[in-house]
């Protein structure tokens, strides 16, 4: 028997590493913000709006625009926003002051998701507008433009995010000793208490960092471990992919419909023949019986094909789904909800909830 541990951002997450879709969002409206107040460009021009009066103006960001009233003081602004840690709290007062505005339809969908629903998935997101683009014949290379300015723009911070985790574990040490203790250690290793023995391991990892590569240098896990990035890295930014893929929904068959191939710019099946990563996979669970390991992530749509590969293969006998809080099923029921909605043959593969089964954070205090 193999196994296979899929890691998704939750993973990171559960290290403290401010790795979600809203930290980034947070993090590239105020780092732009305060740039643009510091700049020397702030102040020269002055246009005016009927809405809000007269405005100094951020316009050569491709993704938003930035409109601040000519009477407001720079001071006043950085004291206004030092009180909000969150996207929410931040775009909120942004816009409802007419502040902020975005030049892309895909960041006012994120964001009304993100307050209506506290959820956000750019990926399932840029999809959905490509299909309504597709579907009333728009054209989209502008819209894919701006999607891939997006990627690199969330490729940097990852980057800035990844740079911190050497200091993090390294300065935290004696709790790293205690996460390895607590969590990781029957993850991934072959010889652990489970009455079946595991052979051989791959870590099938949805995130661009090194989180795991970076622990287990410095607390060596499995020191043989094989850790297949199956989106890619930071470290080869080129290798990162980053976008919709789910050849099952029903409107997928619509991006055939154009005569160009702009329509499959962001799509993953596209990327996965330039890299070995997928054929790794396919070699790995086509070649004995495995679990499935699953630690946070979502199984939703946005990998649905490259998960249905896993699910529902006929040598993957269960699914160990990690959860994270000791002491409520929600998480795992949200996750199996995901599974049942979009895999068939996965019924008798999900073990039962196990609340020791939780992805235990990493204490940052």
């Amino acid at each position: 028997m193999n196994r296979l541990v899929i890691i998704g951002n939750g993973f990171d997450l559960s290290l403290g590493l401010k790795t979600s879709y809203k930290d980034f969002l947070f993090h590239f409206i105020k780092k732009n913000l305060i740039e643009f107040l510091d700049s020397d460009e702030y102040g020269k021009h002055v246009t005016f709006y009927t809405d809000i009066g007269n405005v100094h103006e951020l316009k050569n960001n491709k993704l938003i625009k930035l409109r601040i009233p000519e009477h407001k003081s720079i001071n006043s602004i950085l004291t206004d926003i030092e009180d909000y840690d969150t996207y929410n709290d931040l775009s909120e007062y942004l816009i409802e002051n007419k502040f902020l505005s975005y030049k892309i339809d895909l960041l006012n969908i994120i964001h009304q998701k993100s307050v209506n629903d506290n959820w956000i998935d750019i990926e399932i997101s840029y999809y959905d507008k490509l299909i309504e683009f597709i579907k009333s014949r728009k054209p989209i290379r502008n819209y894919n433009e701006k999607f891939g300015y997006l990627k690199l723009e969330l490729i940097k911070y990852l980057n800035s995010v990844d740079k911190l985790i050497t200091d993090i574990h390294s300065n935290r040490l004696e709790r790293l000793f205690d996460y390895h203790s607590n969590f990781l250690e029957g993850l991934f290793q072959s010889n652990n208490k489970d009455s079946v023995k595991v052979n051989e391991i791959m870590v099938l990892n949805f995130n661009y960092t090194f989180s795991l590569e970076r622990i287990n240098k410095i607390i060596p896990i499995n020191k043989s471990l094989e850790i297949n990035h199956i989106h890619g890295n930071l470290h080869d930014k080129d290798s990162i992919i980053f976008g919709f893929g789910d050849e099952h929904d029903k409107d997928y068959n619509l991006l055939k419909s154009g005569r160009s191939n702009e329509q499959f710019r962001y799509t993953k099946k596209s990327y996965y023949s330039l890299y070995p990563n997928k054929k790794k996979l396919n070699s790995f669970i086509n070649s004995d019986k495995y679990e499935v390991y699953i630690l946070g992530h979502s199984c939703g749509i946005s990998d649905r094909t490259l998960l249905n590969n896993i699910f529902e293969n006929d040598l993957c006998k269960s699914i160990r789904i990690f959860h994270k809080n000791k002491n409520s099923s929600q998480d795992y029921l949200n996750k199996i909800h995901e599974i049942g909605k979009y895999f068939d043959d996965t019924k008798g593969k999900i073990l039962p909830f196990d609340k020791n089964d939780t992805i235990h954070p990493l204490k940052t205090e």
